[in-house]
């Protein structure tokens, strides 16, 4: 008796954390530019730092203008648009929830944020 009340207290204690525990966000900028040499996307990982994070070490900003992803099977990608990064942060179930420009001194950027539910 006192093991099936010990494991109804547990499982009511994780279903009221769960219940608790909302959506998790992130967020990444796109810097655009116009160059001689074409249109140039500079992206700039800003989500998952935290130890609790979902994507905590899983993105990481690369010299230059990528950044570097761990994909769901172990392998290490490199997305250098907004795109390659959706579409590897799917892997996961993030889904883009809205973008917004924001300006940084002279420089302008499109942040995405991302949304887990």
């Amino acid at each position: 008796m006192k093991a099936l009340r010990n494991t109804l207290l547990l499982l009511f204690l994780a279903v009221s954390v769960s219940a608790f525990a909302g959506p998790e966000y992130a967020l990444f900028r796109v810097e655009y530019t116009i160059k001689k040499t074409g249109f140039e996307t500079k992206l700039f990982w800003d989500g998952g730092t935290t130890k609790t994070h979902s994507l905590a070490n899983l993105g990481q900003n690369v010299e230059g203008d990528g950044v570097r992803v761990t994909r769901k099977d172990g392998s290490i990608a490199v997305a250098h648009s907004e795109v390659d990064l959706l579409n590897y942060l799917s892997e996961y179930g993030w889904k883009l929830k809205e973008t917004y420009t924001i300006k940084i001194m002279s420089n302008e950027y499109q942040t995405y944020v991302l949304i887990k539910e």
